[in-house]
């Protein structure tokens, strides 16, 4: 995204998780982009600040994990069933 609108990123520090990249950017060290949920809490008492970037669309890929040997529950089949349908809609 960057790149298409000829804006250069410098990301000179590398940060192993997002806990040090939010205090790294509460020491006004620098601004990240990491999930608004991961923020939630920084955003509420007013240590970060949300800045909406309408432009911005990250396409995210999510995976279902579970076990091959566990039984579902009715509410999982159900949950399982309403996901296959929206991935088919997506597609």
């Amino acid at each position: 995204m960057f790149s298409k609108h000829d804006v250069p990123l410098r990301m000179p520090v590398d940060l192993p998780t997002i806990e040090s990249i939010k205090r790294f950017v509460e020491m006004e060290m620098g601004v990240a982009i990491i999930p608004r949920m991961c923020a939630r809490l920084e955003i509420e008492r007013g240590t970060l600040v949300e800045v909406k970037v309408r432009q911005m669309r990250l396409p995210r890929r999510l995976y279902l994990v579970y076990r091959h040997d566990y039984p579902f529950s009715h509410a999982t089949e159900a949950r399982l069933r309403l996901l296959r349908r929206g991935c088919d809609r997506a597609s």
